[in-house]
């Protein structure tokens, strides 16, 4: 049996699209913004944030995850989640920007200690980004309608040769806990590939499952893609991948990371 300590708890519910009690400003579904936060200079490990203010109940969150490159594991104690505090007696007298701040300030403060032993500390090369899918940006209900779902993106980096391309590809996956949440029988899973002229389609993920934190996703699309040189020759690569689904009033976007090795 799986078993969640609180952060991973809360992590889920911010997933889902539960409504957390108490907190106000509802807002008929949500789209949340990406932060990276870049390597470890091994190329070991990756990390991100994302934040924006929840479906339903208005809760302002931030959530830090930080996985490893090779075999996309969650590092142990991620992800490190801090949301908005119901019985604050500030609450409502401060601008909602300056409460962000400080819920994203209270994550980055809990998350500290891991990304450091991690070693969280090198950018990388943003190596691709799809403009329309407005990933560093907070979005609204009708905003989320509309942002791009890429399928495919070209990466700007030569080293992975001519034409590469990340092509991502969805497909149905019956899951009984889904069936009454999402439009048609089933939600979708993705495939995600490097492809290139000349070189072999390198494979990093196929969804066999789906996983209870993703939800019930009606729709993935490609965000931005990083690399990281590593003195082997080789590289570090992070895909972050936003997905979609209907939440508590409408439709929400959450963000995953699919790592890999490019050689």
């Amino acid at each position: 049996m799986n078993r969640f300590g609180p952060a991973a708890l809360l992590a889920l519910a911010l997933t889902l699209g539960a409504p957390l009690a108490g907190a106000a400003d509802a807002r008929a579904g949500d789209g949340s913004a990406v932060h990276v936060l870049g390597f470890s200079a091994d190329g070991r490990y990756f990390a991100f944030e994302q934040y924006g203010e929840q479906d339903g109940s208005g809760t302002l969150y931030s959530t830090i995850t930080a996985v490893e490159t090779i075999g996309d594991r969650p590092v142990k104690g991620m992800p490190v989640a801090a949301i908005m505090d119901a019985d604050d007696p500030a609450l409502g007298k401060e601008p909602r920007d300056k409460q962000l701040a400080d819920i994203r300030a209270r994550a980055a403060a809990d998350a500290a200690a891991i990304l450091r032993q991690l070693g969280i500390s090198e950018a990388g090369n943003q190596i691709a980004a799809v403009a329309g899918s407005r990933s560093r940006y907070v979005l609204g209900p009708e905003e989320v309608r509309s942002a791009r779902k890429a399928t495919v993106a070209a990466v700007a980096l030569p080293h992975f040769g001519a034409d590469a391309r990340l092509v991502l590809r969805e497909f149905d996956i019956a899951m009984h806990r889904c069936k009454d949440l999402v439009s048609g029988e089933h939600p979708n899973g993705f495939g995600l590939t490097l492809e290139r002229r000349s070189r072999p389609t390198i494979h990093f993920n196929r969804d066999q499952t789906i996983p209870v934190t993703r939800g019930c996703p009606d729709h993935y699309g490609i965000a931005e893609a990083h690399a990281l040189p590593l003195p082997d020759g080789s590289y570090a690569l992070a895909v972050l991948i936003q997905y979609f689904y209907t939440a508590f009033e409408g439709p929400d976007r959450r963000f995953i990371v699919v790592t890999g090795r490019v050689r």
